[in-house]
């Protein structure tokens, strides 16, 4: 049976991971093809409707305006312009011709609003814009005509008063609405600044019209296609001109018998997502070469090295503490080999001597600390306990027993020294219960990271701090206290920020504290769980790691607790070893 080393593993594999991916994505893509047609159809032909309901809504109010314009009782009395006196019937002409104006002043389209009276010959203002006594143009319905221009047209509508009569009476008055095409081709021109499409308007039996920035070759074409078509009321064809496809969309206006069409290339649509594929498929490519020329490269700086590493130590396991490796010092394994040369030269003193004694001085003054439990702690605990009982409030008093038991628990377990920092807060988070129960005033907030609960530490790190804020911070201040405790992940280190509203302390007071944590022993004024807990940071983790005072902002003390991210390992396996 072939027998494939490291790299060749790794190539199958990052090839076997990547082919399902490339199929994924080839079926993602065709059905996101799919998806984004549809859904840019309906989204088009859902514009297009309500640029045609807009279109109506605007042309129904200029009829509207029209109809409330013709109960106006000043026109009633044109009817009998003959029967007045020269100066009154310039007056009631003018006044008439105002209230026309002013109709026409109020409305965006800018529409034309004349009155014809028929029993007399008077239209107001002078002038005809079409023949108000065809009986086909009285019928209060839109007609259009071509005003001059190539596709511009004016659309009027033309309404009597009273209807039935107006022919056979002398009492009735045609009042006639009238607009120009250029105002659709602002709209049109609105509605294309909002879409990718080229829209325009469209009637079988006259011609179109066009936006002001409209192609006009093309949609000379497309309506082409259309002439003759049969089309509803609204819908979505595809056309194909000069071998493109287009995807064209149409909307019916029931006022002006015309046809709001807008169309798009169909390579439109799609063609962002044919952009994106091509990338990914580029991107697959590069990056399944620089993955293999990366795993060449990690076995010939990391495989070999480590393998030549791996034989030193089976060495080293049988008692050959005289092993050493040929390195090259350019390399980031060869600071490795050159440090195990010089640990296999010191190893074995510093397990018989140095470094056992070391570990057990660390575990003696952990279970030293596990193992003071404060009876005036336990006492109020007990008292409150008994209170409770004796008020009949067992929620409080389960409350209590419950988080008194688990801290308990946690903090007489002895067999492990080291914890995660998942551990410490749930301890820690029993304790501050148990005083919020005691000291209702007191409020503790826990606002820590859930990437920094993994993280290990020694055992009892938290607890004497967040106690040290309890009895000489919030124990001494009347009123309501909190107590925060805050996560923060730095480049090189986990940091606990402890920080209370108690009394707190000057700055000659904070400085004397931080210069009394360093100190080899503990001071007379400064307790030993406090200064175990920066003496075990610092020799555990190294480097700056310890305790810090400062003064919060809340108005006591904030305690950071600052450990080394490199030296966690080195806690987990000081606190595993037995000497």
């Amino acid at each position: 049976m072939m027998k494939f080393n490291s790299f060749q593993k790794l190539v199958f594999w990052i090839v076997a991971m990547l082919i399902p991916i490339l199929i994924l994505h080839s079926y993602s893509n065709r059905v996101s093809i799919r998806v984004v047609e549809n859904e840019i159809r309906s989204a088009t032909l859902n514009r297009l409707n309500f640029f045609a309901s807009q279109l109506e809504t605007t042309i129904d109010q200029l009829a509207l305006n029209s109809v409330t314009l013709m109960s106006d009782p000043d026109f009633s009395l044109l009817k009998n312009l003959d029967m007045m006196k020269a100066s009154e019937r310039a007056a009631m002409i003018k006044k008439t011709d105002e209230k026309l104006r002013l109709q026409s002043v109020a409305s965006n389209w800018d529409p034309k609003i004349m009155l014809v009276f028929p029993q007399n010959g008077l239209s107001i203002p002078y002038g005809s814009l079409h023949d108000p006594t065809s009986a086909n143009a009285v019928d209060a319905t839109w007609h259009y005509r071509q005003s001059g221009a190539k596709n511009q047209y004016d659309f009027s509508i033309s309404i009597a008063d009273p209807l039935k009569k107006i022919y056979n009476s002398d009492k009735g008055f045609i009042m006639t609405t009238t607009f120009s095409s250029t105002n659709l081709v602002r709209m049109l021109d609105e509605f294309k600044s909002q879409s990718r499409g080229d829209p325009f308007l469209y009637a079988a039996d006259s011609g179109i019209i066009p936006n002001s920035t409209s192609e006009a070759a093309l949609v000379a074409e497309l309506v082409e296609q259309l002439r003759g078509q049969e089309l509803g009321s609204s819908g979505n064809r595809i056309v194909s001109l000069n071998g493109k496809r287009y995807s064209l969309f149409y909307v019916r206006s029931n006022n002006l018998g015309w046809q709001a069409v807008d169309y798009m290339p169909l390579e439109t649509i799609i063609a962002p997502i044919q952009a994106n594929q091509k990338i990914f498929y580029y991107s697959v490519a590069i990056l399944l070469i620089g993955n293999i020329i990366l795993v060449a490269a990690l076995y010939r700086n990391i495989r070999i090295p480590l393998k030549q590493l791996l034989r030193s130590f089976q060495k080293m396991k049988t008692g050959d503490y005289t092993t050493r490796i040929s390195t090259d010092r350019h390399t980031e394994f060869g600071i490795v080999h050159i440090q195990f040369n010089q640990m296999a030269e010191q190893i074995q003193a510093l397990i018989e001597n140095v470094y056992q004694e070391q570990l057990r001085s660390r575990e003696s003054h952990l279970k030293q600390l596990q193992a003071q439990i404060n009876p005036h702690f336990l006492y109020n605990c007990l008292n409150f306990v008994h209170v409770m009982n004796q008020r009949g409030d067992k929620e409080a008093v389960s409350a209590m027993i419950l988080n008194l038991g688990s801290y308990y628990r946690y903090t007489t377990r002895l067999e492990e020294q080291a914890a995660t920092l998942e551990e410490e807060l749930s301890m820690i988070a029993n304790y501050l219960t148990i005083q919020s129960l005691r000291m209702r005033r007191l409020h503790y907030e826990l606002d820590v990271p859930a990437s920094m609960q993994t993280a290990r530490l020694p055992r009892l790190t938290l607890q004497p701090v967040v106690e040290n804020a309890v009895i000489h911070g919030v124990d001494h201040k009347p009123g309501p206290c909190v107590i925060r405790i805050k996560g923060v992940q730095e480049e090189r280190h986990y940091v606990i920020i402890v920080e209370d509203s108690g009394i707190g302390m000057d700055k000659e007071g904070i400085s004397g504290m931080n210069e009394r944590l360093k100190l080899k022993k503990p001071h007379a004024s400064m307790g030993l769980g406090v200064w175990n807990v920066h003496q075990r940071l610092s020799h555990q983790f190294k480097g700056d790691s310890g305790l810090t005072v400062e003064t919060s902002p809340l108005g006591g003390l904030r305690v950071v607790i600052r450990w080394n991210k490199e030296m966690e390992g080195y806690a987990h396996a000081s606190s595993a070893y037995r000497g």
